[in-house]
């Protein structure tokens, strides 16, 4: 009786090669979604298309609503904690517990110019006799420094400066997208904030707390990657993909 082999042929299908995606060059090197020089100007991004404001005079945007801007800060100022000690942090560090000059001659500088015998002994004699005239000023108990004699030299540091510091929060939104070896997800591409009025100087910038995502054991956090005058870079995680949560900044700096 004959028996039937039956034998499979290979298939023998073209392979083609995988491709790999090509890793993104920064959005600054090659001009920004938008195809615009910069990222402030592009028109087409999600996250830019909708944002026109209109561009205000200086006096329009800020004497309308001046009073009610300067009542908010000085209530959180008042109320809240870290307010309050982000002010008395940038004060103590701008200014401290006593404002006075560096009254440190540089003599041999002196000495070159005039051709005077300028030493080191003499400066520092000099230094002690303007530092006594400073202080018999500006620390004065009958305050002659001021105009209304209520206050010492520092203390009017401490007011002018305050009056020029500028206080700004508010909120950030994103999503939990990339999730870590530990179980936690993360904004992987971080959440962009601009500031509501650009800082000439910023002192700090923080992140408050997140928003609570449904379920126990969650370690909900928000932080701050970076920041500038202009705005920051904030993120959000917790034990949830896909999570969206809102997290607060608040950031202080000089007007």
């Amino acid at each position: 009786m004959p028996i039937l082999i039956f034998v499979r042929q290979p298939s023998y299908r073209a392979v083609l090669p995988v491709q790999r995606p090509r890793p993104r060059r920064a959005a600054a090197l090659n001009g920004g979604f938008g195809q615009t020089p910069y990222d402030a100007a592009d028109i087409t991004s999600p996250h830019m298309a909708a944002w026109n404001p209109l561009n205000w005079s200086p006096d329009v945007e800020l004497n309308v609503y001046r009073d009610r801007i300067v009542a908010r800060i000085r209530d959180l100022v008042r109320n809240d904690g870290w307010a309050s000690g982000a002010i008395t942090r940038v004060l103590d560090n701008a200014i401290g517990g006593t404002f006075r000059p560096i009254t440190k001659r540089d003599y041999r500088s002196l000495r070159v110019r005039t051709g005077y015998s300028f030493d080191a002994m003499w400066a520092e004699e000099l230094a002690r006799e303007i530092d006594a005239h400073w202080r018999c000023w500006a620390e004065d108990e009958d305050r002659f420094c001021d105009a209304g004699c209520r206050l010492t030299f520092t203390q009017m540091m401490w007011v002018s400066a305050t009056q020029s510091i500028l206080i700004q929060w508010g909120t950030f939104s994103g999503v939990t997208d990339n999730g870590l070896t530990n179980g936690i997800y993360e904004c992987s591409a971080g959440i962009g904030v601009s500031w509501p009025i650009a800082f000439s100087t910023l002192f700090i910038a923080l992140a408050g707390n997140a928003t609570d995502v449904t379920g126990y054991g969650q370690q909900e956090q928000a932080w701050i990657w970076s920041s500038n005058v202009s705005g920051g870079k904030f993120s959000v995680a917790c034990r949830t993909q896909n999570a969206t949560m809102t997290g607060s900044y608040i950031a202080i700096g000089m007007a």
